[in-house]
């Protein structure tokens, strides 16, 4: 199975070799599949990244809150969201990772240019 960087960085390569192997009409548009896929996981990944570190950033509001003696009623209301917010992405991101998986096994190993057509 090929590495997914790879194919991010040398897709004409991987179009080429399905070329060669004459297998255009079964996964002539899988490359453009792995990159799409690839690029909405890494934006869920992002943005799981950015509502943890939100996640973080407001129990430590929170926490400064209750140490002055305040009642954060609105962090705490932003803090019951964020864990829904944080899961749904999450479950979106693994069912990404899982067609990508999927799609990448698909893909051919690439010919070494001395192969013979």
């Amino acid at each position: 199975m090929l590495d997914i960087k790879f194919v991010r960085e040398h897709p004409e390569e991987v179009k080429k070799t399905i070329h060669r192997k004459n297998q255009d009409g079964t996964k002539g548009t899988l490359v453009e599949q792995v990159l799409e896929r690839d690029k909405e996981w890494r934006a869920l990944k992002g943005k799981g990244d950015d509502l943890r570190a939100q996640r973080n950033k407001l129990s430590k509001e929170i926490a400064e809150a209750f140490k002055k003696k305040q009642k954060p009623e609105a962090l705490l209301a932003q803090a019951k969201e964020l864990p829904m917010l944080l899961e749904a992405t999450e479950a979106k991101a693994l069912i990404l990772e899982e067609q990508l998986q999927t799609l990448l096994a698909q893909l051919p190993n690439t010919l070494h240019k001395d192969v013979p057509l």
